[in-house]
């Protein structure tokens, strides 16, 4: 069980970065993040130790500012991300790359995750900075990782039933946000295709590979479609 003073604590460290990243004041380097990283830690020792559905009153004030502590974190890292870096090989965006996998990472780990939801915003950042790359490979890494937020998007909210409303109405602010963005990467990828299709695609030999290519791009556009949906009517 943490102290009071380390609740105190941890929750003011997790504000103050969220403070300096929307101020522009704070740079994201690798003393911020294995700070994040170990106060993350903290917080699993006790859920370790005393394992439950629901934490401690005295620790949702803190799970919520860690939350948004590794959305705001991650999001300021997202605009570092070149569009074609896959391609181009852009430097400064092969340098944040590993930054936003780090807080991906972090918010997996956060325990009581549904107490903290916007952290779901990084795993968000992850699936974007993929599909920025532009290639087959990002696009399919993409498509993991905006499964993978809706899925734990989708088990975190049966876990709310009966909680306080401002944990559902964050939970449900942070899943806009993740179905936007996948309906945009439907979108990014369907134009990459369509627009490159004579130089690139259509000339690939045998009707196999152009229909496997066809049936992907009708697969994944649904998928928007369907996230489209259910982003509208969450809003």
């Amino acid at each position: 069980m943490l102290s009071t003073e380390d609740i105190s604590k941890l929750t003011e460290l997790f504000r103050e970065f969220s403070r300096q990243i929307r101020s522009g004041g704070g740079s994201v380097d690798d003393p911020m993040l294995t700070a994040i990283e170990r106060a993350v830690v903290e917080i699993r020792k006790v859920s370790d130790a005393e394992p439950a559905a629901t934490p401690p009153d005295v620790y949702k004030g803190m799970l919520w500012a860690a939350g948004k502590c590794i959305y705001d974190t991650s999001w300021s890292q997202l605009s570092k991300i070149e569009a074609t870096w896959g391609i181009t090989h852009h430097p400064g965006s092969v340098q944040t790359a590993p930054t936003i996998q780090r807080l991906a990472e972090v918010a997996r780990t956060v325990p009581w995750p549904q107490y903290a939801p916007h952290a779901l915003g990084a795993i968000r950042c992850q699936a974007l900075m993929e599909s920025k790359r532009d290639t087959a490979d990002g696009y399919d890494r993409a498509w993991l990782f905006h499964r993978d937020a809706v899925k734990r998007y989708d088990g975190y909210k049966e876990s709310l039933r009966g909680a306080e409303k401002t944990y559902i109405v964050g939970l449900d602010d942070t899943f806009i946000q993740l179905g936007l963005a996948e309906t945009g990467t439907a979108c990014r990828q369907a134009e990459r295709i369509i627009g490159r299709w004579a130089e690139e695609f259509g000339k690939l030999d045998g009707s196999n590979i152009q229909d496997t290519w066809l049936q992907l791009l009708f697969n994944n556009l649904r998928e928007g479609a369907e996230i489209g949906e259910r982003t509208l009517a969450t809003a």
